[in-house]
């Protein structure tokens, strides 16, 4: 499987892939729903869940943004705004969105840290940011057969490294239960793992949402220092 958006839109139309965007949006929705979602920016590939947002506020103004390593974007709706970009330059200006939802990015870029500075800039005051990471632990990073086994993974440190400098966590979903493989009985029983998953087995959950908001108020340099110093570990690409 060679990640292009082609070969992920592939995998959101099989089985498996639905339900990967049935429990995302199972999370999104406790999320945003209070959220003000009037400019909302995907980044990364983001498609499976525009028509979410747009339900969510009909009112709704979403640029899907999808980066050009991924090589092009699949039009789903003429009235979306898309385009290709160099994702570590986003052409637009600052303070502009109120919602960024970051997915199938921060595990294939090779600067993660440049992709949340831009996030950050462009994003207004008090702007949410929606990340969503392959878990280090989790089973679907293990598997070559979906995004998610393709790139690096994040450990809950990795990935607060990654967002404290800029955001202020404020609160965290581990889903994904349900093991990554394409057999009827896996699909018949998603619903009763993604129920027991988080009693049970919580360290298996295949995927992280992150849900952040900017920093508005003025860094201490010297403690973003020490952050910038950590030594990360993440996994190679």
């Amino acid at each position: 499987m060679e990640i292009t958006t082609s070969s992920i839109n592939n995998f959101y139309n099989s089985n498996i892939g639905e339900i990967v965007c049935k429990e995302t949006i199972k999370k999104l929705s406790e999320a945003l729903i209070d959220q003000n979602l009037s400019k909302v920016c995907g980044l990364g590939y983001t498609s499976p869940y525009t028509k979410f947002f747009q339900e969510l506020n009909h009112q709704s103004d979403i640029h899907e943004m999808v980066p050009d390593f991924l090589g092009g974007i699949i039009k789903f709706n003429s009235e979306l705004k898309q385009e290709v970009v160099d994702e570590y330059a986003l052409p637009v200006e600052p303070d502009t969105f109120d919602v960024i939802f970051l997915s199938h990015i921060l595990e294939l870029v090779e600067n993660p840290e440049k992709i949340i500075e831009e996030a950050q800039r462009v994003l207004k005051p008090n702007g949410v940011l929606v990340s969503i990471v392959p878990r280090r632990s989790g089973l679907w990073t293990r598997y070559d057969n979906n995004p998610f086994g393709f790139g690096r993974s994040f450990s809950k440190k990795q990935i607060s490294y990654l967002l404290d400098p800029y955001f202020y966590s404020e609160r965290s979903y581990y889903y994904l239960f349900t093991p990554p493989w394409k057999h009827f009985i896996n699909y018949k029983s998603s619903p009763f793992l993604e129920k027991i998953g988080p009693l049970t087995v919580p360290f298996l959950g295949g995927l992280k949402m992150e849900i952040s908001k900017k920093i508005i108020y003025a860094k201490n340099l010297e403690n973003k220092k020490k952050k910038q110093n950590i030594q990360r570990n993440f996994a190679p690409i």
